[in-house]
């Protein structure tokens, strides 16, 4: 993400206080919002 600012980090939980096991830890408040967002589960 330093490299190319065009990368972003989406998914399920990507924002959430546990940072997926520490893997997406500190990414949001590095990179902003607009590059790394939590997406809703779509069942349909």
């Amino acid at each position: 993400m330093e490299l190319d600012p065009k990368v972003l980090c989406y998914g399920l939980g990507i924002d959430d206080p546990k940072h997926i096991f520490g893997t997406t830890y500190g990414l949001k408040e590095r990179f902003g919002g607009d590059r790394v967002f939590d997406m809703p589960t779509s069942e349909n």
